[in-house]
């Protein structure tokens, strides 16, 4: 009798850590990862503020929900507007000049809020393109301290 061969797709994910985004489940959460009140007043707030205001020209970024019925998960676009401007760094108008290479536009970062946000930090991880430094993990994980509770967070 021959053996079926193995499937590499259907490995088991990794278990998550601090440089790893958390899985993707779906839209809902489980039951057992209910929402704090507070969190939903909070989250709900900062999106309705950034949804309000141009932060395209103020930060250089959009935020949008990644799921309508999820506002824990968000994704953040990075766009490169100041590149060739004054206020723009030799880095800035290096990476912008790879964006446009590639047809792209911006980087896309995703970010995760807990169900104890804002007393626990969100997991922010860079999306597509992926970036290579020191300060972006193999998964996409960023290491920000400000978001560390050593720092307040």
């Amino acid at each position: 009798m021959e053996k079926a061969p193995v499937n590499p797709v259907a490995a088991p994910a990794p278990a998550p850590s601090s440089s790893q985004p958390p899985p993707l489940t779906g839209s809902k959460r489980k039951a057992e990862e209910a929402l704090d009140p507070l969190c939903v007043k909070r989250i709900t707030k900062e999106l309705r503020d950034l949804m309000a205001g141009n932060t395209r020209e103020s930060m250089g970024m959009t935020f949008e929900l990644i799921d309508e019925d999820d506002i824990t998960r968000w994704r953040a676009k990075w766009h490169y507007d100041m590149a060739g401007t004054k206020d723009a760094s030799e880095t800035q108008d290096r990476l912008a000049e790879q964006l446009k290479e590639r047809g792209l536009d911006h980087i896309e970062f995703r970010m995760i809020f807990p169900a104890a946000y804002p007393r626990e930090a969100p997991f922010v991880y860079n999306h597509f393109p992926r970036l290579k430094g020191s300060y972006i993990f193999g998964q996409g994980g960023l290491c920000a301290q400000t978001l560390s509770t050593e720092y307040g967070w």
